[in-house]
């Protein structure tokens, strides 16, 4: 059982999710290639299951596992 932790501050578990996106498309210009509805969040998923898979829940990540082998 993994036992890491991450703090994630209210204000971003509250903020709307379309509004975040464009703010921090906003401060990272960068970030705007990812043009299309739900491209940066695929991304964002991408790098963290690649990355950083310890951060996911291992039922989560058994399901993505799950569905990729489909």
């Amino acid at each position: 059982m993994n036992q890491n932790e991450i703090e994630i501050p209210n204000w971003y578990l509250i903020h709307n999710g379309h509004e975040l996106e464009e703010k921090l498309k906003a401060e990272f210009p960068q970030l705007r290639r990812y043009a299309r509805e739900g491209d940066l969040k695929k991304e964002v998923v991408a790098k963290v299951i690649d990355d950083v898979p310890e951060l996911i829940p291992h039922d989560i990540l058994d399901l993505f596992i799950e569905i990729q082998s489909h």
